[in-house]
Order: C-alpha cells, then sequence, then structure tokens
C-alpha cells in the first residue's frame, strides 16, 4: 500500500566547488512502498540534477524532478523538488547537483534507509476445556520496532508487550465463553510511514462439566437417565455417562439410584 508524505528539509551535508568525497548521513527512514516528496531550495537561475544510489547494489541512476517557485509575498523561494516511491527495502543515497547562475556546482547527499513492512501472527484459533490462565506459544513477528496486545474481552495479559503472554480470563470473557486477542506490530521506521501489522487468535472455552444427581425410587419404580433409557433398580446402583464435546472436552453425567 502507497503512502504519500511532503518533507520540507535541505539535503546538504557538503558544499563545496568540487567534491571528491563526502559523508554520508540519514536524511529519512521509511517503509518499502512509502511515496515521499524531497525538496531542494535554491534561488533563481539555478539549475537541479537529481540521481538516486541504490547502496545494496551499487546502481546509480537519475530520477526526475520540477522547479519550484514560492510567492512569499515579501520574498519568493526558489528550488527543485523530486517524489520518491520507495519499493524496495534497501539503503539509497540521494545526490542533488546544484550549478548556481554563475556555474559554480554544489553537490548535495543524504541517505534514505527503507525498511520491510512489520509483519505478525497471533497463532491459530483454539478451543480450551476450562477457563484456567492460557499461554500464547504460536504467536510471532518481524521487521517491527515493538509490539503489544488487546482483546475484545475484559482479561488481563501478563506482559502485554512481548510474545508468548499469558492471557488471565475476564469476566465477561467467562460469560461469553470466548475472546479475541489482537497482536499489532509496530514498524522500524517510527514515523508513522509503517502500516502495523495486525492479527488475532480467537479463543472458545467449552468447558467440562460434571452433573452429580440422585434418584430416590421405592422397591420396582423406574426412572429415565439423561438419553431416556428407563432405569429399574431392585438394589442401590450407580449410573455413569461420559459424553466428549465437539471440542473434545470430556463431560462426565452421574445418576445414583438409592432403594427404600
Amino acid at each position: 500500500m502507497k503512502r504519500q508524505e511532503y518533507i520540507l528539509m535541505m539535503i546538504l551535508l557538503v558544499v563545496t566547488t568540487m567534491v571528491t568525497a563526502q559523508e554520508r548521513y540519514v536524511i529519512d527512514s521509511v517503509c518499502v512502498g512509502t511515496e515521499r516528496t524531497y525538496r531542494r531550495d535554491g534561488e533563481a537561475g539555478y539549475t537541479y540534477y537529481w540521481e538516486i544510489i541504490d547502496r545494496q547494489l551499487v546502481d546509480t541512476f537519475g530520477v526526475p524532478a520540477v522547479p519550484f517557485e514560492e510567492d512569499l509575498g515579501n520574498d519568493t523561494i526558489y528550488g527543485s523538488e523530486s517524489t520518491m516511491l520507495w519499493d524496495t527495502d534497501v539503503d539509497y543515497d540521494i545526490v542533488v547537483y546544484v550549478t548556481s547562475e554563475h556555474g559554480c556546482d554544489t553537490v548535495e547527499q543524504g541517505m534514505v534507509r527503507v525498511f520491510p513492512l512489520p509483519e505478525a501472527r497471533a497463532g491459530d484459533d483454539v478451543v480450551l476445556c476450562s477457563f484456567d490462565d492460557y499461554t500464547l506459544f504460536g504467536d510471532t513477528a518481524w521487521n517491527h520496532s515493538q509490539i503489544y496486545w488487546g482483546s475484545t474481552g475484559d482479561g488481563t495479559f501478563s506482559d502485554e508487550y512481548s510474545l508468548h503472554p499469558t492471557y488471565t480470563f475476564g469476566p465477561d470473557d467467562i460469560l461469553n465463553g470466548e475472546v479475541t486477542l489482537f497482536i499489532t506490530a509496530e514498524g522500524i521506521a517510527d514515523n508513522g510511514t509503517c502500516i502495523p501489522a495486525v492479527d488475532s487468535v480467537s479463543i472458545i472455552i467449552s468447558p467440562t462439566i460434571t452433573i452429580d444427581s440422585t434418584a430416590v425410587l421405592c422397591y420396582g419404580q423406574t426412572v429415565s437417565d439423561w438419553e431416556n433409557q428407563v432405569i429399574s433398580s431392585l438394589v442401590d446402583s450407580i449410573y455413569i455417562s461420559e459424553y466428549q464435546t465437539v471440542a473434545g472436552c470430556d463431560s462426565t453425567l452421574t445418576l445414583t439410584v438409592s432403594i427404600f
């Protein structure tokens, strides 16, 4: 996704008539996919030539630029600006060759660092058999400066700014029987040019159920169990039924029959 920003900056580091060597410095840091406009102010009659150096490929190529004239009322600013789309995550040098109306040359140079977009994974959705604290284990993130967690419920994280936190379910989580946890990863360029990565994991709680029931019968009477099976006992008896939910959580139903 392309993001557009407008930057006003002087890219000048070294100004000299004959430039043979310059020290690079970072003038901008962005995430890949960002579009920026860079501007060099000057004077009337100046000419400009812009270049980009790919520091990984050690390749140099010219880039288009347009002159501008800005009327401030009592003054006029002249210069040149170039709009660039940073679509590869490497370091670049921006070089501007400036020639004055008298033919004097200067070279201005600055480095732009382009970072990959952040990525985050919250892990696979899970179904739990209890409301015990749950520690996330499938979460991960990369190309990020920081991460943080949030949820649709009212539970708490042991550390909302780290991977593999432990989540304690809140009263609303228990009442609803489910909650969604979100992880957000912020980009390395901490200036709004990186679209945060967001992912989520859904947790459904299908708790194990244990029900104990007692039926008191006279000799020869009958009673139905949970499956409507008729039970007729001549002696004290215990009937146990076990069921497994779709989530794999076991539930146990116990019927104790006492004969009088």
